[in-house]
């Protein structure tokens, strides 16, 4: 587990101090995260952003390396967890 997810399950003050860490994407990253978090895959974001899904794939390694994780699971979790996207529970 790397050391951003270990954080994010911590108190509400990590999960406070990793949302000034999500200021380190740029718009894009962010909604291509926000993507991520809900199961899309990079050939379905590039449909939706008109990028190229190798262009999505380098979008995702960039999220991954600036917020310190590890795939794409711990991004989803990461993006719930500070509120990027609204968990199941938290939609109804």
């Amino acid at each position: 587990m790397s050391r951003g997810l270990q954080e994010i399950r911590g108190n509400r003050k990590v999960i406070e101090l990793h949302k000034s860490t999500i200021n380190a994407l740029t718009a894009t990253e962010k909604k291509i995260l926000q993507w991520v978090a809900e199961g899309l895959s990079n050939k379905e974001i590039a449909a939706k952003v008109v990028l190229s899904p190798s262009t999505v794939k380098r979008h995702v390694e960039n999220i991954l390396r600036k917020l310190l994780l590890k795939n794409r699971v711990e991004a989803a979790v990461y993006a719930v967890k500070a509120g990027i996207v609204l968990s199941d529970s938290d939609k109804s």
